[in-house]
């Protein structure tokens, strides 16, 4: 147990908000077990002034992928709402593929070095006014270290799965990323996740779960300009060509699987990356590459 912990009740984990050293004690109780977390309290938090109105968006870099898309979706529907919008990252993008912001929408850097990671927390929630993160990375390791710098400064932390809790079991043996979620879940003031499956799982560790859907591009519903009848799939697979992230090779194997018995059907894969060529193979050693 952490030396914030004052005697054998799991209820004396906690964190003094407006402690001298609350740097160093946020710093410290992050790494505190997914267990403590679970009985962690900030002591003396701060509420969330009434002239807080702003909403923070976090994600680790800003570039072209789904999870980028659906936080700038996010970020112009509240700037529609006459919120104050700011976007947070962790790297930038070193090329030039990376998504323009909403109108109004800042974009700053974080900090990597911890205590400075929480200073620098502090000081954005006072002076941007924010009543809430919308923290993105949901697999960062720094996610418990934000998550408590949040909360010790004033404002709420909403924590955003963009993907689904059966990822957890495709790698039983990475514990620390069992952990920082575990943490995270513990600790957070809202999950939003995005199936009810998921909202079942989750609520197993916070009782402030909710279900939504990400916003859709605007242009999904545009008509069609081209004159041609587009040629009809009844397996689609949009998303990046990456083995590790994406398993677009476990659906191809399904597809293939599927087809022995509806010879029919046909699959089309949207998207690109590194995986491309290794998937042209594989669909051949399945009899599929036609």
């Amino acid at each position: 147990m952490s030396s914030f912990c004052t005697s054998s009740s799991p209820h004396a984990c906690y964190v003094d908000a407006t402690a001298a050293n609350v740097i160093q004690q946020v710093v410290e109780a992050s790494q505190f077990t997914p267990e403590d977390f679970r009985y962690l309290h900030i002591r003396n938090r701060l509420p969330i002034a009434k002239d807080s109105t702003a909403v923070g968006f976090q994600y680790f870099r800003y570039g072209i992928g789904g999870g980028e898309k659906v936080t700038y979706y996010l970020m112009e529907l509240f700037r529609k709402q006459g919120r104050h919008v700011v976007l947070y990252i962790d790297e930038r993008v070193e090329s030039e593929e990376e998504l323009a912001l909403p109108e109004g929408v800042s974009c700053k850097l974080v900090p990597l070095e911890p205590s400075e990671r929480v200073a620098f927390w502090a000081n954005e929630i006072e002076t941007e006014k924010l009543c809430c993160v919308v923290y993105g990375t949901w697999l960062s390791p720094r996610a418990p270290l934000d998550c408590l710098a949040i909360q010790t400064s004033g404002a709420a932390f909403v924590f955003e799965t963009h993907g689904t809790a059966t990822c957890l079991f495709d790698f039983p043996n990475n514990k620390e990323s069992w952990d920082n979620l575990l943490r995270c879940a513990y600790a957070a003031d809202l999950m939003v996740c995005l199936s009810e499956s998921d909202r079942l799982f989750w609520e197993t560790y916070n009782a402030n779960v909710r279900c939504v859907l990400n916003p859709l591009d605007p242009h999904i519903d545009e008509p069609l300009t081209s004159e041609e009848k587009a040629p009809h799939y009844d397996v689609v697979f949009c998303g990046r060509l990456h083995t590790q992230d994406k398993r677009p090779d476990e659906a191809l194997r399904v597809f293939a699987a599927a087809r022995k018995r509806l010879p029919s059907i046909r699959m089309a894969f949207v998207g690109d990356g590194p995986a491309h060529e290794k998937l042209e193979l594989l669909s051949k050693e399945l009899g599929v590459g036609n």
